[in-house]
C-alpha cells in the first residue's frame, strides 16, 4: 500500500488534464520519471519507489507456484543491481553477480536441483519459503526450546523437537511460521489489515498536499 496512493495519485493528476483520453501504465511512468529529472524530491521518492516494487517482487517469487520462481527471483536482482550501483553497495553488487554468473553457468541438471530442492524449503502445510529463512526460524524456534547450553541426550531431544514442530502449541512466532507462514500470528498483523483503507487515505491525502505529481 505504499506503491498504490502514488500510483493512484498520478492517474488521477493525468485525466484531469485538457487532452488527455485514457492513461495508460507508460504514460504514468515517463510522466513520474520527468517529474524525477526536474525535481529531486521526486527523484527520491521515485527510487524508494523501485525498491519497495523491487522487494515485492522477491516476495512474490517465494510463494509463486510450488517450491517459488527461481526465474522472477533473478529477474528482481537484476533490477535491484541498478539501485545497488547508483548507491555504491559494493558487497551487494558482488552477491548479486555471483548467483547470476553461477545460473548462467550451471547444467541444466544444477539448476533442476536447485529449483527443486535448495532455493525454498516446504513448511510443514506445504508453503514455500526461502531457504535461508527456514534455517533461521528453525534455529530459533530449537534454541527456545532446547536453551544454548549442552546436555546429556540433546541429539534425541532435538530430534523430536524437530518432528514435534507441526503439532505444538507454539506460542512462538517461529514456530508459527514454520507451520504456515500464510496465517497471520499474532493480533497486531491482523489489526493492521483492518486499518489498511485509512492508511491509503492518509497517504494520498499527504501526496497530494506535498504536490509531488502535480502535472
Amino acid at each position: 500500500f505504499y506503491l498504490l496512493p502514488h500510483y493512484v495519485n498520478v492517474v488521477v493528476q493525468l485525466s484531469g488534464n485538457d487532452g488527455v483520453d485514457e492513461v495508460s501504465a507508460h504514460g504514468v511512468y515517463e510522466f513520474m520519471l520527468q517529474r524525477a529529472k526536474e525535481y529531486p524530491l521526486c527523484m527520491l521518492v521515485l527510487l524508494e519507489m523501485r525498491l519497495a516494487t523491487v522487494a515485492k517482487m522477491l516476495k512474490n517469487a517465494e510463494r509463486i507456484g510450488e517450491r517459488g520462481s527461481v526465474e522472477l527471483f533473478l529477474t528482481a536482482v537484476k533490477f535491484a543491481m541498478r539501485l545497488f550501483a547508483m548507491t555504491h553497495k559494493t558487497d551487494y553488487m558482488r552477491l548479486s553477480c555471483n548467483i547470476l554468473l553461477w545460473w548462467n553457468c550451471a547444467s541444466d541438471a544444477q539448476k533442476k536441483i536447485y529449483s527443486s530442492f535448495i532455493f525454498t524449503q516446504l513448511t510443514s502445510n506445504g508453503v514455500p519459503i526461502y531457504h535461508d529463512l527456514s534455517v533461521e526460524l528453525s534455529v530459533k524456534d530449537l534454541r527456545k526450546q532446547l536453551g544454548k547450553v549442552y546436555k546429556k541426550g540433546l541429539d534425541l531431544y532435538m530430534e523430536h523437537a524437530c518432528v514435534t514442530i507441526p503439532e505444538r502449541n507454539a506460542q512462538e512466532l517461529e514456530a508459527t511460521e514454520l507451520r504456515n507462514k500464510d496465517t497471520p500470528s499474532h493480533p497486531s498483523t491482523s489489526k493492521s489489515y483492518s486499518t489498511i483503507p485509512e492508511d491509503f487515505i492518509k497517504m494520498y491525502s499527504r501526496i497530494r498536499e506535498m504536490d509531488l505529481w502535480a502535472p
